[in-house]
This record gives C-alpha cells, sequence and structure tokens, in this order.
C-alpha cells in the first residue's frame, strides 16, 4: 500500500446477524461512503505480510463517482489498518478466549 492519508471514519453497527460493522467515512473525496469488510485474508511472504481484503459498498454520495478504483482500495487499506491496530492495542496481544482469571469462593 503506498503512503496513504487515512480518513476519519466511524464504525456503525449493521444490524445484521452477519456480525460485520458497517464504516463511513467523515471527510475527504470519499466522505460519507459507507462500506463493510466482507473477508480480510493474511498471507506470509518472506519480508512482508500481505493482506488481501473484499468488500461491500452500502451507500454513497450520488455526487461520488469513484474513477480511480486502486485509489479507492488503498484508503479502505488504510481504514483496515487503523482498525487491526486499535483491536491489537485494545486487546494487548492476549487472545480474550484465553484471559481466565479464578472467581473468589
Amino acid at each position: 500500500m503506498s503512503s496513504v492519508l487515512k480518513p476519519s471514519y466511524e464504525m456503525i453497527d449493521s444490524g445484521d446477524l452477519d456480525n460485520h460493522w458497517n464504516i463511513k467515512i467523515l471527510d475527504g473525496k470519499y466522505k460519507d461512503t459507507t462500506f463493510k469488510f466482507l473477508e480480510v485474508k493474511f498471507k506470509e511472504s518472506e519480508d512482508e505480510l500481505i493482506v488481501k481484503f473484499n468488500y461491500e459498498l452500502i451507500e454513497t454520495p450520488e455526487s461520488l463517482i469513484i474513477k480511480d478504483l486502486a485509489e479507492f482500495e488503498d484508503i479502505l487499506g488504510a481504514v483496515l489498518h487503523d482498525v487491526l491496530i486499535g483491536l491489537s492495542e485494545r486487546t494487548d496481544g492476549k487472545n480474550r478466549n484465553d484471559d481466565t482469571q479464578e472467581l473468589d469462593s
């Protein structure tokens, strides 16, 4: 991914049973575009981690025409990176299923 400025965004509960969150871009060229990541895959290469993702556009402003798909997907990649870093920081690298404590009797 090239050097792309991550836009401000908000995560919105989709209300669906698929457990995906919608993400709304709040500023920049793609302001008011809402999408969700469908599938995220990680593949290790020799010296790098390759991330591939699928997404679904939920809503775009009527005036928006995505002319440069590579640029748009770079921006989505920057958002995904930010979401993953935030998740990593909140869980402090712990698997929450394995974080148990003994209860007082």
